[in-house]
């Protein structure tokens, strides 16, 4: 009996949110529900399904004249039905993050293998450089381990800000994200007043940046200490209690473990030399993995076949209206567009012809233009690019927590949703202007997969990916195989949506200019 309450109830609130009546108590009460009822989640994906596949179906009429006026009334009345189904799949499926992952077991959580969150990020190195004899690459991230640096320079930048510089033949092992052993090389660190201190053991000292700028020389029998800016408390290794601390344009060269060492001629050249290779790129330019500009002579989006790096043409989300494509695009020259007029609820889908495997080691780059108005009142104005699995069922997508949705929302929010956890930040974005909304997935066979999402202004898409990203993901270990892009706009208002990239390198997806609005 109190089953059949509990179905009656959850029948209740469901044909509630359809119809867009649901009070802020029904919401919270299904919230819950979803969160701890896996039964629940399954009727619920049914509902809503057999919801909208209902109102796509002819009416049965009796006569002509009820069937005309049938056919009048769900002219009208059919956008804003499948506006309303089609925004509570997105809205649920999205906006109530992680509600409907399923609570750990701890006892599984226990046994299963520690993840060890990434703490630094390669933001630049030389072409031919190899990190344990694999390429350094640009923008792919480390965890603590012990590294050997051969072929050439690298840039690392530790999550708290600072930037450590290394020469060819490095040894050297990150143990946090606030410390790192160096054991043999040369090397540069920068940090300001801003970033988090980093602590630098050696053979033969620790020493804690104050500030500072400096570089140093790693070698068998002694190691030299150049301060450029800033201040460094050196500590002899060892044990020792005492300590050291040595102001900017102080050069100094330590034999043992003694405190003060000899004074040497200081030197700046070796920190020079990383600050310049930050400068300047080293990889040359990759061309992206897919790529749509919608330069295409068809007005509507289905069976677009434009661009590359595409498996399928695009297709139209069943019993949705469908986008059109407009002239000239987001991204100026001979693009178009993807234009939704408003009222409800529209997507598109298309396969990837190279799947993003997060399986494998990797880094990935996702970017799409994007112009919104301003949100109406109650309007989710939701623009938002999705990477599924293809032949998955939506129930099944949503059990297994397998979509990573990048979206921009309401007026000014940025989020990601990814393996059942959401994060987001608000990030100014004026109506009526293009966005280049962007994120970097992180991906390894033995590491941890991660995401970061920022908005740029289209026009001003930099040579170099940031070295702060407006939000980003935890550390989880997922190994989801994306092969499907969706696009979908829950929106009252005209929404345009262009030039979709994906690459390995932020080069592949930086390149374009945005028109003018």
């Amino acid at each position: 009996m109190n089953e059949q309450r509990n179905d009656a109830s959850l029948h209740e609130i469901l044909s509630a949110v359809c119809d867009e009546t649901a009070t802020a108590e029904q919401i919270e009460r299904l919230a819950e529900r979803l969160r701890s009822d896996a039964a629940t989640r399954r009727f619920y994906v049914r509902y809503l399904d057999m919801h909208g596949r209902l109102n796509t179906l002819p009416a049965l009429e009796d006569d002509a004249a009820d069937a005309n006026h049938a056919q009048r009334s769900r002219a009208w009345r059919r956008p804003v039905v499948w506006g309303s189904f089609a925004a509570a799949v997105a809205i649920a499926a999205f906006l109530l993050g992680g509600q409907m992952r399923k609570p750990a077991d701890p006892a599984l959580e226990q046994a299963g293998p520690a993840v060890r969150p990434y703490v630094a990020t390669i933001i630049d190195a030389s072409p031919t450089s190899l990190l344990n004899g694999k390429s350094a690459t640009p923008g792919a991230r480390l965890a603590p381990d012990r590294f050997h640096l051969t072929g050439g320079s690298c840039t690392l930048r530790f999550d708290g800000g600072a930037q450590l510089f290394f020469d060819d033949d490095a040894r050297f092992a990150i143990v946090s994200r606030h410390a790192i052993s160096i054991d043999k090389g040369a090397f540069a660190f920068r940090g300001d007043i801003t970033c988090e201190a980093i602590s630098i053991t050696t053979p033969r000292s620790t020493l804690i940046d104050v500030g500072t700028e400096y570089a140093a020389v790693v070698k068998p029998g002694s190691e030299d200490l150049h301060v450029v800016d800033g201040m460094v408390r050196r500590t002899p290794s060892g044990g020792s209690t005492a300590s050291e601390l040595l102001p900017a344009k102080t050069g100094r060269s330590y034999a043992g473990r003694e405190v003060g060492g000899r004074t040497i001629e200081f030197d700046p050249s070796l920190a020079a030399r990383g600050t310049a290779g930050a400068a300047t790129p080293s990889h040359a330019p990759v061309a992206p993995l897919a790529q749509d500009r919608f330069e295409t002579d068809s007005p509507q989006i289905g069976q677009s076949a434009g661009g590359s790096g595409w498996k399928t043409p695009w297709v139209s989300h069943a019993g949705l209206p469908e986008f059109a494509i407009v002239r000239p695009g987001l991204a100026g020259d001979s693009s178009g567009a993807i234009a939704h007029a408003g009222g409800g609820t529209a997507a598109a889908h298309r396969r990837l012809a190279s799947p993003i495997d997060l399986g494998t080691d990797g880094v990935w780059y996702v970017r799409y233009l994007v112009r919104r108005p301003a949100p109406q009142q109650n309007d989710p104005n939701i623009a938002m690019l999705v990477l599924r699995t293809y032949g998955l069922t939506t129930e099944e997508e949503i059990e297994r927590q397998s979509a990573l949705h990048l979206v921009v929302y309401r007026a000014d929010t940025l989020a990601v949703k990814f393996a059942g956890h959401s994060v987001r930040s608000a990030v100014p974005q004026p109506p009526g202007e293009t966005f280049a909304i962007v994120a970097k997935i992180v991906a390894g066979r033995t590491q941890p997969d991660q995401v970061f999402a920022c908005v740029l202004p289209a026009s001003r898409l930099r040579e170099r990916e940031p070295l702060e990203w407006a939000v980003a993901t935890d550390c989880i270990a997922s190994g989801h195989i994306y092969d499907q892009v969706s696009m979908e706009i829950v929106s009252q208002g005209e929404v345009f949506f262009d030039d979709i990239a994906i690459g390995t390198t932020w080069s592949s997806i930086s390149s374009g200019e945005a028109a003018t609005p």
